[in-house]
């Protein structure tokens, strides 16, 4: 993420909170970073997304009213929950079962 190289380079750290959107291995890093410049990251949940999206399809298929708006709820990583954040960053390199 720019913003956070860019805050540690300017020396900014401690004085600059940075806050993302969508979740990688490389932010968890960064969230759990001791400098603290990262404080949060919202993200999506595609597997539910995938599944709502097919669900609505198969009812649009079958001539079933289906919702014209749809909206999912984020997540919401944040750097004062590290357990999670591990939890977390170990099941994007697990095989899917």
């Amino acid at each position: 993420m720019g913003a956070v190289t860019a805050v540690r380079t300017a020396g900014k750290g401690g004085r600059v909170a940075v806050f993302g959107t969508d979740i990688s291995a490389q932010l968890i890093d960064f969230l759990l970073a001791e400098d603290g410049i990262l404080q949060a990251v919202t993200a999506q949940k595609p597997f539910d997304m995938g599944r709502t999206a097919v669900e609505s399809a198969l009812r649009a298929l079958r001539g079933e009213p289906v919702e014209r708006t749809i909206v999912l709820e984020g997540v919401l990583f944040s750097r004062d929950r590290p357990d999670e954040l591990r939890a977390y960053r170990k099941s994007l390199t697990e095989e899917p079962h």
